[in-house]
């Protein structure tokens, strides 16, 4: 006896309330699970960027008794290149600080921050003449020590959302960048002392 010849069956379309999950991309909108940390990172990246800015205007257009560029020039006068330096420190730290109080492309600029930092944390201590008697250090070694320690925190906690960078990855979740940066920040520290200071900071 023949057997009855399956017939194909034609597919039947889904309801669309009933397809399968489709992943969707990770939005730009605050998540409410961030709390206030958004905000805490809006006043630290203000301290960092503010200080930052402050030293630089007042180098420039000598603010507030600063010396200008030539008294920075006399500072550094022991240096290798001080003439060098007092150009490079100064644009180094308003270029930081500009980028820093919008976030923007902060990543790069907290590098910046971080060299500029560390240099300066290094004059300080060399200018001291306390050495490695850390109980010896002034005030002034100790803020520029502070302020090196905020920009390199800024590389691991990323700008916040309320920053013009709230659309980047890292500005909710920083990744391996973060300790790239860090070592690009401490070769360029290294090689701006070398070459441009070239004096032992604790002797």
């Amino acid at each position: 006896v023949a057997q009855p010849v399956a017939q194909p069956v034609a597919p039947v379309a889904v309801p669309a309330d009933y397809s399968a999950p489709v992943a969707v991309e990770e939005t730009t909108l605050p998540d409410p699970r961030r709390g206030t940390i958004d905000f805490g990172l809006l006043i630290v990246r203000l301290l960092l960027s503010g200080w930052l800015i402050l030293e630089a205007v007042g180098t420039f257009f000598r603010l507030g008794g600063n010396p200008g560029l030539s008294g920075l020039e006399a500072d550094y006068a022991n240096y290798l290149a001080p003439g060098g330096l007092a150009i490079i420190i100064p644009s180094l730290q308003l270029a930081a600080g500009v980028f820093l109080v919008l976030g923007l492309i902060t990543p790069l600029f907290a590098m910046v921050a971080t060299i500029v930092t560390a240099f300066t944390a290094l004059h300080e201590l060399t200018t001291s003449g306390a050495g490695a008697n850390i109980f010896a250090w002034p005030e002034s070694v100790w803020l520029s020590i502070v302020m090196l320690g905020i920009s390199l925190a800024l590389q691991f906690t990323g700008p916040g959302l309320v920053s013009l960078d709230f659309g980047r990855s890292w500005a909710r979740r920083p990744l391996v960048s973060s300790w790239i940066f860090i070592l690009l920040a401490i070769a360029g520290a290294v090689a701006l002392w070398w070459f441009g200071a070239g004096v032992n900071p604790l002797a």
